[in-house]
């Protein structure tokens, strides 16, 4: 054998067998270690290698904390060669040893395994051959199921063999291939010539169930022939029939998964999961209730003496121990507050916190996982980061919350590899805690730490916890420290409006951990708010960027709100950001970022309808300033110009330094007849880097009659963002109106140029009728319009920019440069058809939003 494998050298031999030989090996590419399987049996036919190769080749999509990852297939010198991940750590079937697994350790692995199976199979995946050899047990005790695509690729067709045998020898011939290893997992309907389908897995997965709780094999026999007859014939009895300490849940759960009709067996593997970790946890439950018995002989006296000695210690203890004590009474006995809640940033101490964004961004990943728990509700998420340092009672005051979530966060070194988390849960009623925990946890396991203390909480608070399938995955998700961290710090970005600055960082935290749903979901959202809210380039410029970001998250889970969020805004078409978003507020029904994206999807189609989504923000909500920002876009684009007056007002008393109020104003002011002064005075000013806010005050400047200044100012912010067209198309509206009408035009033709390349969906087309509309071009302004009147993907790209520049409120509402052209029969003609199309959609919004 050579010591190289294509870019792979080889260090050692790992085993080998009938399916091959398995090579650890230094990947010289990647500078990484590998295990490759090579396999030479029957692989001389180059026709047969190949198809092999198309077989395995889809199984290098499957990425999976408990799946041995698939790098590459290849073939070299007549063979083939799979390229896997090298899991180090010991083999399922060397641990057990033939002996019985502890019961919670075998539930707990078997979760992890139906988790990777579950994603497998969404992928239409299917292993074929899970075996207790073919699992690895890391050195940190997580499962690892190996080699993936190689029984896809090797094993036979479906349908009978060639010549004259009967079905028994067919049979025979079946299970002499497959030989005494695996012959006890396979499901009855591959030694019978079928297919192994994801059903096949499930009959897998549960004889190594039945493995690890009893130390059994659960078809036994004294040769692998009768081994096979009894996997198609036998009914092993339950587990628990072997070992009496397995309970009857787990009995129940081995015996469906070992159905012999696979109709019978569980169909969905998440569901399998599921069960598993409900009877873990009643596992512990029960192990943490059991208290021992003791008995001895011992004289009246001594009875006597050991009683009074046992009140002594009593009332010591009930005195030294008296705050727990009165938390277990109310936890059992008590009257359970209502589970209405604030939740506080967890508070590091000033020595310890070279990371200031560490104990708020924790403090709201807690908060988004109890909101997901249905009977609780999180008030204030958006202001936990305002709350730091205020008490607790003043804080849940504020949002009308019953309780306060509170806790201390101190590292244990300097690199914060570890940490200590006190937190408690205080009753604002009366000031009492009735509820603390103190956990120590490494950085790779703080997400497991937040679903255990969510799942502490719940039960605290009496409410009907019930673990989903993604609860129990983040029960067992391990992340990368490095990339968690630059994640928080990502949400401070957010949280401060600093979209640009959240996309580095959500950008460097999923190429550390591309597993990390949570930073592959906020780059797609950071994405969306630096080009829509932000205005910094087309949304088209960066949309496929932010779409493959929400598909990596939304693969890895779509049952979270915030990767349907995320799917949703990156939508090409109204209708499939509407299902998505939906869904979001379905899974989190406090979710209020998804309640604004509901709002902006629909803002230009029923301004009614996206006001009501806007005023479900706010109960949640009420210190939101973007909330108060939707809400006067909402009234703004039903023409209510007060309401939205008053709408800027109240977030103006949340946030005064923000430069959107101003900006408002102004956009307001332009739409109402014999526009005025800009409301900001009379030396032109740039209200911060607000694109947006600086594009209306060059209107603003420009209907005043400074038509210098304003082209000073929309000049300075093209150069800023060069991406930005609403800029360019405002530019040479201003410089028409300054009577640099060559000028002016050439900056519109160069829209125009792009725009008539450009696909549907890109978002030239509005900039192109503005363009036009800025120049005096009433044609080709109406031509533009015309064809976002064709297209639902090129209506919603109209709308995918901020609202004091979206177009169709202000081709209504005649707002410069719009004024131009408005009165216009072409323009006019085509906003008619835009208005047609967009009642036409009402009717589409209503039926997808039933319900909301």
């Amino acid at each position: 054998m050579s010591d190289r494998i294509a870019h792979y050298n080889i260090l050692s031999t790992i085993g080998a067998g009938a399916m091959g030989t398995v090579y650890r090996a230094r990947d010289t590419v990647h500078g990484r270690t590998v295990a490759i399987r090579v396999i030479t049996d029957g692989m001389d036919d180059p026709a047969r290698r190949a198809r092999a190769l198309d077989l395995i080749r889809p199984c290098t999509a499957l990425t999976h904390q408990h799946v041995a990852s698939l790098f590459e297939a290849g073939e070299e010198r007549r063979s083939i060669y799979l390229v896997y991940e090298f899991v180090p750590g010991e083999r399922l079937n060397a641990a057990l040893a033939g002996q019985p697994m502890n019961i919670r350790r075998a539930l707990d692995l078997t979760a992890q395994m139906a988790d990777a199976l579950a994603d497998a199979h969404a992928l239409g995946l299917v292993h074929g051959s899970i075996t207790a050899s073919n699992v690895m047990v890391t050195p940190k005790g997580h499962a690892k199921i190996l080699d993936f695509g190689l029984f896809a690729g090797l094993s036979e067709p479906a349908g009978d063999h060639q010549g004259t045998a009967d079905a028994a020898d067919r049979q025979a011939a079946r299970v002499e291939a497959l030989g005494r290893s695996r012959v006890g997992y396979a499901a009855p309907e591959q030694l019978l010539g079928q297919r192994a389908d994801q059903r096949s897995d499930v009959f897998a997965l549960g004889t190594l169930l039945y493995e690890m709780v009893t130390g059994k094999h659960a078809f036994a026999g004294r040769t692998h022939l009768d081994v096979g007859v009894n996997v198609i014939r036998a009914q092993p009895a339950a587990p628990g029939a072997h070992n009496p300490d397995v309970p009857r849940a787990v009995d129940r759960i081995v015996m469906r998964a070992m159905a012999k009709n696979p109709l019978e067996r569980y169909q969905d593997a998440v569901v399998m999961a599921a069960q598993l970790r409900q009877a873990a946890a009643d596992v512990q439950g029960q192990t943490a209730a059991r208290e021992p018995e003791y008995r001895s002989r011992t004289s009246p006296l001594r009875l006597a003496l050991l009683g009074a000695l046992l009140v002594a210690v009593g009332a010591l203890a009930a005195w030294q121990w008296r705050d727990p004590l009165r938390q277990a009474w109310e936890a059992r006995l008590g009257t359970p507050p209502d589970p209405v809640l604030v939740v506080l940033p967890y508070y590091v101490p000033p020595e310890d916190n070279p990371r200031p964004y560490y104990g708020a961004g924790l403090s709201e990943e807690l908060a988004q996982r109890l909101a997901r728990v249905p009977g609780i509700k999180v008030l204030g998420q958006s202001s936990i980061r305002a709350s730091a340092g205020r008490p607790p009672q003043a804080a849940a005051a504020d949002v009308g919350a019953k309780l306060a979530l509170t806790g201390t966060l101190t590292p244990a070194d300097d690199d914060w590899t570890s940490m200590t988390l006190e937190t408690r849960l205080t009753d604002t009623r009366d000031g009492r805690v009735i509820w603390s925990g103190s956990h120590r946890s490494t950085a790779q396991d703080l997400v497991a730490l937040q679903a255990g203390l969510t799942r502490e909480i719940a039960t605290r608070l009496r409410v009907d916890y019930k673990p989903t399938a993604e609860q129990g995955r983040s029960a067992l998700r391990l992340v990368n420290p490095s990339a968690y961290d630059r994640y928080l710090e990502a949400r401070e970005a957010m949280a401060s409006y600093d979209a640009g600055r959240a996309v580095q960082l959500f950008e460097a935290a999923a190429r550390e951990d591309p597993s990390l749903i949570e930073a592959q979901a906020g780059l797609a959202e950071a994405l969306y708010a630096q080009s829509v809210f932000e205005q910094r380039e087309p949304f088209g410029g960066v949309r496929a960027r932010a779409r493959r970001a929400a598909e990596a998250a939304f693969a890895a889970d779509p049952d979270l709100a915030i990767t349907r969020l995320a799917m949703g805004l990156t939508a090409s078409s109204t209708p499939e950001a509407l299902q998505h978003l939906k869904r979001a507020i379905e899974i989190e029904p406090a979710f209020w970022r998804g309640h604004l994206a509901l709002a902006d999807a629909v803002r230009p189609i029923d301004p009614g309808r996206a006001a009501g989504f806007v005023q479900r923000a706010l109960e949640l909500e009420p210190a939101q300033p973007l909330v108060f920002f939707q809400l006067a876009a909402a009234n703004l684009a039903a023409g209510s110009l007060d309401a939205a007056l008053l709408a800027v007002g109240r977030g103006r008393s949340l946030a005064p330094s923000l430069p959107w109020w101003d900006a408002f104003r102004d956009r307001i002011a332009l739409a109402r007849p014999g526009a005025a002064e800009p409301s900001a005075g009379a030396e032109p000013r740039e209200a911060g880097d607000f694109p947006p806010g600086i594009i209306v005050r060059a209107a603003a400047l420009g209907v005043a009659g400074r038509a210098a200044d304003a082209a000073a100012l929309a000049a300075t912010l093209v150069r800023r963002h060069p991406g930005s067209c609403e800029a360019r198309a405002m530019l040479a509206a201003v410089l028409v109106e300054g009577e640099r009408a060559a000028e002016g035009a050439r900056a519109a033709a160069d829209i125009a140029a792009r725009a008539a390349g450009a696909p549907d969906g890109s978002g030239w087309a509005g900039c192109a009728a503005m363009a036009a509309a800025a120049v005096n071009d009433p044609v080709r302004a109406a031509a533009a319009l015309r064809r976002i009147a064709s297209s639902d993907a090129e209506r919603r790209a109209w709308s995918l920019v901020n609202p004091l520049s979206e177009g169709y409120a202000a081709l209504k509402q005649s707002v410069f440069p719009w004024s131009n052209v408005a009165s216009a029969p072409a323009v006019i003609d085509a906003l008619a058809q835009i208005e047609a199309a967009h009642s036409a959609m009402r009717a589409d919004v209503a039926k997808i939003l039933q319900g909301t």
